[in-house]
C-alpha cells in the first residue's frame, strides 16, 4: 500500500476533481495504521496544524483533514489520544479578534472541534477514553465562553454556528452562552426586504438551525425555557433594537415546552413580569406575518401566564389596543387559525365591560362576509356567528348597534341561537374570564385633568365591573337631583333604588337622634320632616284599605313611600295605573280574614295615593313571571321568564290623589268614609327618565338610562346614558327605539310633577367634601406606592390609560333574580 504521508499533498495539489481527490484519500487513509511513534506525530501535526495555517481558505484541505483524523482515531486510538492530550486545545486555540476575518484561524477552530468530535466517538465505544474526552470538553467550553465576545461579529458567528452541533447537549453552560449569543444576533439583524419572511434570510436560517439543534438533547426542556425567557427579556427592552427575526425564533418553539417555560414568567416577581408587556405587544404585532404559523397558540399561552400572575391590567390594555387588528386577520385564510384563538382569548377574558367587543363591531359584517365566500369554511363561520351572537346577548343594551349584525346573520342563513344556547355558552366562557379578586379602578397614570369633562357636557359613568344597575339608577336620579347621591350596592336596578332611598331616610333619622343625644339640636327641632329631607322630591304617602263585604269593617294602613308603584304589564301605562289604583275583589282562595267577623270573608282592597302627593313618581314595571312546567320525569319545574310585552309610555300622566281621612279602628263600619266621598285631585306628571333592562332573560342582561336634559331646549333633549357612552335622542326616536327592540324593555319610569319648580342646586356639605378628600388622598398614596414598587414608569407606556377595569364578579344583571351574569 502506498504511503499516505508521501501522496496526500501531491494529490491535494493535483488537477483532479474534488470528488476524485476525496475518493483517493479515503482509499489511502487506512494506511495510517502503519505509522507509529514520531512518524505518526509528524503526520498528525502536519494535518491538524499546517493545513489550517497554510490552506485555511481551501475547503478540500479541511475535508481531508477530518477524514484522516477520523481514521487515525479509529485505527490508532491510543496514539490519537496521546498526541491530542491534555492542553492541546488550549495551546493551539488562536487569538480571535472581533473585527478580523481570518480564514486560517477559523479553520484552526474547526480542526479543534473535529478532534473533540472524534474523541467523543471513541469514548462512546470504549470508556477508557472518556476521561480525556471530558477534559477536552471542559477546555473547549471554557474557550468558547472566553471568546463569546467575538461571536457577535457576523464573520465569526457564521463559522461558530456550524460548529456547535458537534458538541454534546449535556454541556448546558456552553449551550446557554451560545443561545444567548444567537438571541443577540437575531435581535440586531436588519433584514430589509426580508422582513416579510425572515426565514428566507440565510443568516437567520443559520442561527435558527443552531438553536433548534440544541433542542434535541437531554436538557431540551431547560434549554427551551432558557431560550424563551431570554428572548422575552430581550424583547421587552424598548431601548434596544428588536428585529422581527426574533419572532421567527419564537415560531420554532414547540408548544409543549413553551407551556412549561411560561410558568417561569408567571412566577416572576410582579415588578419583573409586568415588564413583559412589551414582549406580548411585539408578538401580537408579528401575528399578521405568514411565517408566524402557530404563533397564536404561543400568544395565548403567554396571556394565560399573565393571568396566573394576576396582571389583569396588562391583559386589558393589550386587548383594547389590539383586539380590532387581531379580529380583522380572521378574514385572511392563511392567518385565520392563529388570529381566531387570540381573539377568543381576548374576548372571553375581557368580560367585565363591552369595550373590547364594541371595538370590533364595525368589522363584524365585513369579516363574516369574507369568510362566507369560502364554502369550505362554513363550519368556522358557524363558530364565528355563535361567538358574535353570544357577545350581543351578554353585552346587551345597544340595540341600534347590534341590529345590522343580527340582520347579517340572518341574511347569511346562519342559525339564530336560542336564549338557552347563548346562556350555556356564556356560562362556559365565564370559567376563563380574567378575575383579579381586587378592584382595577385605581390607575396611577390617569390624572384628574384626564377625567375632567368638557364644560356643560353630559358624561357617562364607567362600568367598574357589573355596575350598570348602579350607573343607570344614578343617571336617573341625577336627572332629578342637582347633585349626585351616595352610591350603594345592589343587583337589581329597582331594588337598588328602593334600598338607596330607604338608606338615606334611615341615616337622616339617625342623624337627628344623634344630634339630640349629643345636645347639638335645639328644643324646637322636630322629628324627621320630608319637606326638609333630600328625599323630599320622591317622598309620598299611600293608603291601603281592605273592607270586609260582610260586616263593612275596614282595615286601613298608611305608609310612606318614595313615589314608587309596582305595576303589572298589560299594554298601556295609563291602563296599568288605573288597574293598580282600582278596587280589587278578594274572594275564593284569596279571601280576607276579617278581625271583626273572626273568619275568612269576601272583601275589597284599594290602594290610594293620599296628600301630599310626591313630587316624583317612580313606577317599577313587573317584567318577569314564573312559569310552571312538568319535566319528562314528571317533576315540577319553575322557570323565570321575562315579560317583553311592549308598553305605551306617555310623556305625561294624571294620577288621582285623595285627601287624608281620619281612621279609628273603634269606629263602626258606616262611619268610615270611602274614596267616593273623599276629595280627589288629579295631579299631572311628566316623564323625565327611564331605566331600561336589555336582554331576553330576567337573570341576564344590562341596564341603561334615558333621561331628559332640562337645559337643552332643542328637539334632541333626551340623552341615553349607557355606562360611559352618552347619546342624544329626541323623544320620538327614543320611543321608536324602545318599541323596535323588544328585548330592551322599560323597567323603571320616573315622572315629575308639572307644577313643581326644578330643585335648586346646593353646595355639597363640608363633611362630605372632607370624606372625599380623604379618600382621594388615600388613593394617591396607594398609586404612588404601586408606582414605586413597579420601578420607573409603566411597561405599557406613559400615555396609556386603564378604564373600566374591575372584572370582579358582581350583580346588576337581573330583574330581581339570583343568577348574576352582566356587563
Amino acid at each position: 500500500m502506498a504511503d499516505i504521508t508521501i501522496y496526500i499533498d501531491p494529490l491535494l495539489s493535483s488537477n483532479l476533481s474534488i470528488a476524485d481527490k476525496i475518493r483517493a484519500i479515503t482509499l489511502l487513509a487506512d494506511d495510517v495504521k502503519r505509522l507509529t511513534g514520531p512518524a505518526l506525530d509528524t503526520f498528525l501535526s502536519h494535518v491538524s496544524l499546517d493545513y489550517p495555517r497554510d490552506h485555511g481558505g481551501q475547503l478540500i484541505y479541511q475535508q481531508v483533514a477530518n477524514i484522516v483524523l477520523g481514521r487515525v482515531a479509529r485505527l490508532c486510538t491510543a496514539e490519537f489520544f496521546r498526541h491530542f492530550g491534555r492542553g492541546f486545545l488550549k495551546n493551539h486555540w488562536p487569538v480571535l479578534g472581533p473585527d478580523e476575518q481570518n480564514p486560517s484561524k477559523a479553520a484552526m477552530v474547526q480542526m479543534l472541534f473535529w478532534i473533540v468530535k472524534h474523541k467523543k466517538t471513541q469514548s462512546d465505544a470504549d470508556s477508557r477514553w472518556l476521561e480525556s474526552y471530558e477534559d477536552d470538553i471542559n477546555q473547549l467550553q471554557d474557550l468558547c465562553i472566553k471568546n463569546y465576545h467575538v461571536m457577535k461579529n457576523k464573520y465569526w458567528s457564521q463559522h461558530f454556528n456550524e460548529l456547535w452541533e458537534q458538541l454534546p447537549a449535556a454541556r448546558a453552560p456552553m449551550l446557554y452562552t451560545v443561545t444567548f449569543h444567537v438571541i443577540e444576533t437575531l435581535a440586531k439583524m436588519n433584514l430589509g426586504t426580508d422582513a416579510a419572511d425572515p426565514t428566507a434570510n440565510s443568516d437567520v436560517q443559520l442561527n435558527l438551525s443552531l438553536v433548534t439543534r440544541f433542542w434535541g438533547g437531554s436538557i431540551v426542556d431547560k434549554h427551551v425555557r432558557f431560550t424563551l425567557f431570554n428572548t422575552f427579556m430581550r424583547m421587552y427592552d424598548v431601548d434596544l433594537p428588536c428585529s422581527i427575526a426574533l419572532g421567527a425564533l419564537l415560531a420554532r418553539v414547540p408548544l409543549e415546552y413553551a407551556k412549561a417555560a411560561f410558568n417561569d414568567i408567571s412566577e416572576c416577581p410582579p415588578e419583573q413580569s409586568m415588564r413583559f408587556a412589551d414582549t406580548l405587544q411585539r408578538m401580537i404585532e408579528w401575528l399578521p406575518y405568514t411565517w408566524a404559523g402557530g404563533f397564536g397558540a404561543l400568544i395565548v399561552e403567554l396571556m394565560d401566564a399573565f393571568r396566573r400572575a394576576h396582571h389583569e391590567k396588562l391583559l386589558i390594555e393589550a386587548t383594547r389596543r389590539n383586539v380590532r387588528s387581531v379580529f380583522k386577520l380572521i378574514a385572511q385564510p392563511e392567518r385565520r387559525e392563529d388570529a381566531w384563538v387570540v381573539f377568543m382569548t381576548m374576548l372571553l377574558g375581557y368580560q367585565h365591560s363591552p369595550d373590547a367587543f364594541h371595538l370590533v363591531v364595525v368589522d363584524v359584517i365585513p369579516v363574516m362576509k369574507a369568510v362566507a365566500l369560502e364554502p369550505a369554511q362554513r363550519p368556522f363561520l358557524h363558530d364565528l356567528s355563535r361567538m358574535i351572537q353570544c357577545c350581543v346577548f351578554k353585552f346587551s343594551g345597544y340595540p341600534e348597534l347590534y341590529a345590522p349584525i343580527m340582520m347579517a346573520v340572518y341574511n347569511l342563513h346562519l342559525p339564530i341561537l336560542s336564549d338557552e344556547q347563548r346562556k350555556q355558552f356564556i356560562d362556559q366562557a365565564n370559567q376563563v374570564k380574567w378575575v383579579s379578586g381586587k378592584a382595577l379602578i385605581v390607575d396611577a397614570e390617569t390624572t384628574d385633568e384626564d377625567l375632567k369633562p368638557e364644560p356643560g357636557s353630559r358624561v357617562g359613568l364607567r362600568n367598574l365591573g357589573n355596575t350598570c344597575y348602579l350607573n343607570s339608577s344614578l343617571q336617573a336620579l341625577f336627572a332629578l337631583f342637582p347633585e349626585e347621591m351616595i352610591p350603594g350596592r345592589q343587583e337589581d336596578a329597582s331594588e337598588f333604588l328602593r334600598l338607596l332611598l330607604e338608606r338615606i331616610e334611615h341615616e337622616e333619622k339617625d342623624d337627628i337622634k344623634n344630634r339630640r343625644w349629643a345636645g347639638l339640636s335645639n328644643a324646637n327641632e322636630t322629628d324627621w320632616d320630608s319637606s326638609k329631607s333630600a328625599l323630599g322630591p320622591v317622598w309620598g304617602r299611600s293608603e291601603h284599605e281592605v273592607r270586609c263585604l260582610a260586616c263593612g269593617n275596614a282595615s286601613v294602613q298608611r305608609l310612606s313611600f318614595f313615589g314608587e308603584t309596582n305595576t303589572t304589564v298589560p299594554i298601556d301605562l295609563t291602563q296599568m295605573l288605573s288597574r293598580a289604583l282600582s278596587c280589587e275583589f278578594l274572594n275564593g282562595e284569596n279571601r280576607y280574614h276579617c278581625e271583626k267577623c273572626k273568619s275568612l270573608q269576601d272583601a275589597t282592597k284599594v290602594f290610594s295615593i293620599i296628600e301630599p302627593s310626591p313630587e316624583t313618581l317612580i313606577l317599577s314595571l313587573n317584567r318577569f313571571k314564573v312559569e310552571r312546567r312538568v319535566s319528562a320525569i314528571n317533576s315540577v319545574l319553575h322557570k323565570r321568564i321575562k315579560i317583553s310585552t311592549p308598553v305605551n309610555i306617555p310623556a305625561t300622566i294624571s294620577i288621582p290623589v285623595f285627601s287624608q281621612m281620619d281612621v279609628d279602628e273603634d269606629k263602626e263600619a258606616d262611619e268610615i268614609v270611602d274614596n267616593a266621598n273623599r276629595e280627589q285631585t288629579e295631579i299631572e306628571y311628566e316623564l323625565f327618565a327611564i331605566i331600561v333592562h336589555a336582554g331576553s332573560h330576567p337573570d341576564y342582561g344590562h341596564y341603561y338610562t334615558y333621561a331628559r336634559d332640562d337645559g337643552d331646549e332643542t328637539a334632541t333633549a333626551w340623552r341615553q346614558f349607557n355606562d360611559s357612552n352618552v347619546t342624544s335622542y329626541s323623544f320620538e326616536r327614543m320611543m321608536e327605539t324602545i318599541t323596535r327592540f323588544k328585548d330592551d324593555t322599560p323597567y323603571v319610569l320616573f315622572y315629575r310633577r308639572k307644577d313643581v319648580p326644578p330643585v335648586e342646586a346646593y353646595d355639597i356639605p363640608a363633611s362630605i367634601k372632607q370624606v372625599v378628600a380623604q379618600a382621594d388622598a388615600a388613593r394617591d398614596r396607594m398609586a404612588s406606592a404601586a408606582q414605586a414598587k413597579r420601578g420607573v414608569g409603566s411597561s405599557i407606556g406613559p400615555n396609556k390609560r386603564f378604564r373600566d377595569d374591575d372584572d370582579r364578579r358582581g350583580g346588576g344583571d337581573s330583574l330581581g333574580g339570583t343568577n348574576r351574569f352582566i356587563c
